[in-house]
């Protein structure tokens, strides 16, 4: 049922692993997808607990007990190994016990996210199980996760960590709660809406200066053009994970101060290391992902649950548009949330 339920996940990370055969660096680009294999098995350890849903839970409610006090107190306490400068100097950046600015963003999205969807259920729920130890806790790590947010000036983790908050609190509403077509009712509306606005207002430049960026996303429009004329093969790419290598990240750092390793936007990424074919597979995988969360409340299983996937999928979505996440921390919770596993009464039988 694994492979029935993500048929084209399984083809994507299949197709990952044949582009290593046309990279210039077949067994650097063969160990990345390696790497690759091992966030699907890490996810499929989760899928095939007993309860996987709190498996989960637990395992983000942990890192987050650990990781966001420990951010805390080494900005505060320890700035030599928090406090960072970009290439060309300025202000300092904080990253906590992560590597940049952008990671511990990413750390107090999910973290922040997970945690206030575990909330709200708490909350909802507090009249049967009386749980108000565990509702201090939760509004403890929300502040701790606010203040992080704060200190790191990742403006797409800020963005990103209201979408999934603004859609947690709209979905737990009595009105899409008792009436699952009003979702639907919703959704197609509200992307129509944004469509036109977009057309009619340029709403990526109201977002972007809302955000404290410029109109070109601090000159990356200029940039993602440049990469498209390098761009070596439209159909299949240039290989997993093979684009910045060799002669053209040569060329990129020699031209650009800030030595750029990535496109900064996620669907240019897979474009020019997968090509046509791997853009058209991922974009199969993540809507096939929703059609399972759709197809689950529609039935009302897990409604709690699949809202906080819904959640992640559209973050997904809307954050590679300045960021190229289908790799690394946030591929890997994508995946956490995308794959589809099977109940405990198929698992039993």
């Amino acid at each position: 049922s694994i492979f029935k339920n993500n048929k084209f996940i399984i083809i994507y990370v299949i197709y990952l692993g044949l582009s290593t055969l046309w990279s210039d660096y077949t067994f650097v680009s063969f160990k990345r997808w390696i790497k690759e294999l091992g966030h699907l098995t890490m996810v499929l350890i989760i899928l095939t607990e007993d309860d996987p849903i709190e498996a989960l839970t637990t395992m983000i409610k942990r890192t987050a007990y650990i990781l966001l006090p420990l951010s805390i107190v080494f900005n505060r306490y320890y700035p030599e190994y928090s406090r960072l400068y970009s290439i060309g100097g300025g202000d300092p950046m904080l990253a906590g016990v992560a590597t940049n600015k952008n990671s511990l963003g990413a750390l107090c999205m999910v973290s922040g996210i997970v945690l206030f969807w575990h909330f709200v259920n708490t909350w909802r729920k507090r009249k049967e199980n009386g749980e108000t130890k565990e509702l201090m806790i939760m509004i403890l790590f929300l502040a701790m996760t606010l203040f992080l947010l704060y200190g790191a000036h990742s403006a797409t983790s800020w963005l990103a960590t209201m979408i999934g908050v603004g859609m947690i609190t709209v979905l737990n509403l009595n009105t899409f709660r008792n009436n699952i077509k009003a979702i639907i009712y919703c959704i197609i509306p509200s992307i129509g809406l944004l469509f036109i606005v977009h057309n009619f207002f340029d709403l990526m430049s109201i977002t972007t200066s809302g955000l404290g960026r410029d109109e070109t996303l601090t000159g990356r429009t200029d940039f993602w053009q440049e990469l498209l004329a390098m761009a070596a093969s439209p159909l299949i790419g240039t290989g997993y994970e093979s684009f910045w290598m060799g002669d053209r990240i040569a060329f990129f750092w020699d031209k650009y101060w800030w030595k750029p390793n990535q496109a900064h936007n996620g669907y240019l990424e897979i474009y020019l290391n997968l090509g046509v074919i791997g853009l058209t597979l991922l974009m199969l995988a993540i809507l096939g992902a929703i059609a399972n969360v759709s197809k689950n409340i529609a039935k009302q299983k897990d409604y709690d649950y699949q809202i906080l996937r819904l959640a992640f999928l559209v973050i997904l979505l809307a954050i590679n548009v300045t960021e190229a996440n289908f790799k690394g921390f946030i591929w890997l919770v994508f995946l956490f949330f995308a794959v589809e596993g099977f109940d405990n009464k198929s698992k039993l039988e």
